[in-house]
């Protein structure tokens, strides 16, 4: 089984509101990330559970939201190249905001 997307999207202090892909639409922004390239950030989160989906089921690998946030962060840093230089900060935010998701579930008993 997969991780619980709900637990990833709570994580980091997101609910989508929606729950089918076909709705991706009708998503609802919270306060954080800022709303600058949000769909951006959206787009990487979701995409990061998908992989991860994908290589639990596909190839045997063992559920881990550790492993999903740190594929998140790292993959941050290389779609922040995407976006003009003048936002940077926006995907330092995003970068910090799964960097605090990480270290809570680290935390975590």
């Amino acid at each position: 089984m997969a991780i619980r997307t709900h637990a990833f999207w709570d994580l980091i202090g997101f609910n989508p509101g929606i729950n089918q892909t076909n709705s991706l639409m009708a998503i609802r922004r919270p306060n954080e990330p800022p709303k600058k390239h949000f769909k951006v950030f959206f787009t990487l989160c979701f995409r990061e559970l998908w992989i991860h989906r994908n290589g639990v089921v596909f190839q045997g690998e063992a559920p881990s939201i550790h492993r999903c946030l740190r594929q998140a962060i790292s993959d941050t840093i290389v779609w922040a190249k995407r976006i003009p230089t003048k936002d940077k900060i926006i995907t330092q935010l995003w970068k910090t905001l799964l960097q605090n998701a990480l270290h809570s579930v680290s935390a975590a008993p």
